[in-house]
């Protein structure tokens, strides 16, 4: 794969598996994947010196390579899977790389301990098809293996309301979450009975100021798009403020949020191109 200047190889167990024929295609073509989220990541670490970074849904390990790359293998990077078949794949890249401090968890994370069905990249806790096994809570997982993220990336296909609200301790001493938040008859699925609103409520509550970053799904005209927003130029952005923010969320599309704790986003991302900023 190639992202920016890193390159770094993904073991793919499956051509059928979700993402690997877009995988394949970007690799092929020399071009990023989400290059928007992987900017903001960029710019967060290389901002951030010491950082411990966490791919929370970290499907074949492609942020967790790229972290470790980037790093050129000295920090320890963390990586979350469900998926048993996904974590091996994710375990068999960092073996390729050579990234020795590249650790892969398997585990189902939820709000509480239950038993859950694991499908290709979702997680289902209605019965249904899938390996059945029991979730634990991202807070009891960081505590048992003595894990102290400061920057999380969570892409969980609409657990990520069950997922937050098992991880109160993680996002109380987190720096920065950069969050897909998926359209909302995933979010009804995965996490029943939380609405995004009470997703952005719980983690304004742990103290992240919030930002919508636009563009998160775009497919960029050419890699010198992604050297620009590497540069701080070209991101979109617009503060999630209570008031006025369900009209900001009212479609169905998956959306990148941006949690900060310390700083302002403009020192961060940049000036927005947005008139809109606020």
């Amino acid at each position: 794969m190639t992202a920016g200047d890193m390159r770094f190889t993904l073991w793919i167990p499956d051509p059928h598996i979700p993402q690997a024929g877009e995988y394949r295609h970007l690799a092929s073509a020399g071009e990023t994947y989400e290059p928007v989220m992987l900017a903001c990541l960029t710019r967060l670490l290389r901002k951030s010196p010491g950082s411990r970074f966490i791919d929370i849904g970290a499907h074949l390990g492609y942020y967790a390579c790229y972290v470790s790359a980037l790093f050129d293998g000295r920090e320890e990077v963390l990586a979350i899977e469900s998926n048993p078949l996904y974590a091996n794949a994710a375990r068999e890249a960092a073996r390729l790389n050579g990234f020795s401090r590249m650790r892969v968890f398997q585990a189902a994370l939820s709000d509480r301990v239950e038993q859950v069905q694991i499908d290709r990249v979702t997680v289902s806790r209605n019965g249904g098809q899938g390996s059945a096994t029991m979730s634990v809570t991202l807070d009891s997982l960081c505590e048992r293996e003595q894990l102290r993220p400061s920057i999380i990336k969570m892409d969980v296909h609409g657990a990520e309301g069950k997922i937050i609200l098992g991880a109160h301790s993680v996002l109380a001493n987190v720096e920065c979450l950069l969050l897909e938040m998926h359209m909302l008859s995933y979010l009804r699925e995965f996490s029943p009975g939380v609405t995004r609103t009470a997703l952005l409520d719980a983690l304004e509550t742990s103290g992240l100021t919030l930002y919508h970053v636009a563009a998160h799904r775009e497919r960029l005209e050419s890699e010198s798009d992604f050297k620009e927003l590497l540069a701080g130029r070209g991101f979109c952005y617009r503060r999630l403020e209570r008031k006025g923010r369900r009209q900001m969320l009212f479609d169905g599309h998956d959306i990148l949020v941006l949690g900060l704790r310390h700083g302002d986003i403009e020192t961060l991302l940049g000036q927005s191109i947005s008139p809109a900023n606020g």
